[in-house]
C-alpha cells in the first residue's frame, strides 16, 4: 500500500510557519508522504500543486488578509468550484 500524499502549504503572506513544518514532520513520521510548499502561496498555486502532485489530502495554515494578502481558504475552495465549470479560476 503506497503511502498517503499529503500537500502542506502556508496560505498568503503568512510567515509563521514552524507550526506546519511541525507537522508535516509528524506526518512524515507517520508514514505519509509530505509535499511541503514553504511561505506565500496563493488558493491558485496551492491547487494546482496538488493537482500536479497528485495529492490526496491539503493541510494549509491559511491567514484570512494577513498584512493584505486577502487569501483565505475560502478563496481556495472557490478556485476548486471553478475547476469544472469552465471559469477561470481567479
Amino acid at each position: 500500500m503506497s503511502p498517503i500524499r499529503v500537500l502542506v502549504s502556508v496560505l498568503g503572506m503568512d510567515q509563521h510557519e514552524l507550526g506546519v513544518v511541525g507537522i508535516a514532520k509528524m506526518l512524515r513520521y507517520e508514514g505519509m508522504e509530505v509535499i511541503y510548499t514553504e511561505c506565500f502561496n496563493t488558493p491558485q498555486s496551492i491547487v494546482q500543486t496538488a493537482i500536479e502532485e497528485g495529492a490526496e489530502a491539503m493541510l494549509n495554515k491559511g491567514a484570512a488578509a494577513v498584512f493584505g494578502s486577502g487569501s483565505t481558504v475560502i478563496d481556495m475552495v472557490e478556485v476548486v468550484r471553478n475547476l469544472g465549470s469552465g471559469e477561470p479560476a481567479t
